[in-house]
């Protein structure tokens, strides 16, 4: 009948559970490629909230920068605007003091600190005030220069010309006190200028009674008027004119003599001056 068949080798029964030789090297493939395509929730997590967080200071940091220029723009603005106006009010003050029919008002101590050419050189551009302090610089002997009486004068009453009200009552004084330009109708000219511009000046006052007192060449004594102003300023509370209007009661100067008013006025004088 032919050579018999060769039986079959029996099949190996394989253990319930156990990996085949051929099976698991598939199956440590596929765990691999699980694990890197599911990673765990608690490791993507922390990644996303640290990019938000750097993002939201980043905001943070721009929006103060921003707060920052708009502060140092708003701040140039308003200095800006401040120097603008200073220099408006600077430019009016110059227009000001350059207009002869203005009065000028002294407003600083700048004049002080000028040299002698300074001066000079806003004086003759038609500054009341420079002349004003030209002519204390002649009348003291400051700022460079020697004493002249008659430059003194001269910056004075230009400076009185101008409309300032110093400038009036130094010319006043001048033409009163100084032997070398002596001009009592002068004295009572400036003195009454003065006066306009501030009424309750009683050094001008006591000034334009004792020029109509004394007289000289330009004008005549006259003790009613003298009496008239040294009252004024009296009642104002000059000193000196206190004691001259006790003087014309007691004499009869330009006044009925009254002996009691002489005084008053007497006594006045003493407690105003502390002297007996």
């Amino acid at each position: 009948h032919g050579s018999p068949m060769p039986q079959k080798a029996p099949v190996p029964t394989m253990q319930q559970g156990a990996p085949t030789t051929q099976n698991a090297p598939a199956q440590q493939k596929q765990q691999a490629v699980s694990m890197q395509q599911k990673p765990s929730g608690t490791q993507a997590k922390p990644v996303k909230t640290e990019k938000k967080n750097q993002n939201s200071v980043i905001k943070i940091v721009l929006l103060v920068v921003a707060g920052i220029l708009l502060l140092l723009l708003f701040s140039i603005i308003i200095i800006g605007g401040i120097l603008l106006l200073g220099s408006s009010s600077t430019s009016n003050n110059n227009n000001s003091q350059n207009n002869s029919g203005d009065e000028v008002i002294l407003n600083s101590g700048d004049y002080y600190m000028m040299t002698i050419d300074e001066l000079e050189e806003r004086a003759l551009d038609g500054d009341a005030e420079a002349m004003y302090f030209l002519g204390d610089s002649y009348y003291y002997g400051e700022n460079g220069v020697e004493v002249s009486i008659e430059d003194a004068l001269f910056w004075y009453e230009s400076s009185a010309e101008c409309g300032y009200l110093y400038g009036m009552e130094d010319t006043a004084y001048m033409y009163f006190l100084e032997e070398d330009c002596r001009d009592f109708s002068k004295t009572v000219y400036w003195a009454e200028l003065a006066l306009e511009q501030e009424p309750d000046n009683y050094y001008m006052l006591y000034l334009i009674g004792s020029s109509y007192y004394y007289g000289d060449s330009s004008l005549d004594v006259d003790y009613e008027l003298a009496f008239s102003y040294y009252l004024q300023a009296a009642e104002l509370g000059d000193e000196d004119a206190m004691y001259m209007v006790a003087m014309c009661y007691d004499y009869g100067f330009g006044v009925e003599q009254d002996s009691e008013e002489a005084e008053k006025w007497y006594k006045a004088y003493e407690e105003a001056t502390g002297s007996d």
